[in-house]
């Protein structure tokens, strides 16, 4: 089997990049961060230190691939618009 599908994909770390460079900047603990998010600390962990799945793994899909085609995040404002 080729190493190309035993490697983990680059989204699949963006959730705990995303808390962490969050907790960061904030100096936020997980209680904290959890309560701004609406969801519990446990329920945070949860979701950063698991990979993703169902709806949760085609949303990354998606963004991965949206940043991929359009090279901007999708809050950014449409310049065509």
């Amino acid at each position: 089997m080729s190493k190309a599908f035993l490697k983990t994909p680059d989204f699949w770390h963006w959730p705990k990049d995303w808390v962490s460079a969050i907790k960061n900047r904030t100096g936020w603990t997980d209680d904290e961060l959890a309560e701004r998010v609406g969801t519990g600390a446990r329920n945070l962990r949860y979701i950063t230190n698991r990979p993703p799945t169902g709806r949760t793994l085609i949303l990354l899909r998606l963004l991965s691939l949206y940043l991929e085609k359009t090279g901007r995040i999708p809050a950014d404002k449409d310049p065509a618009a």
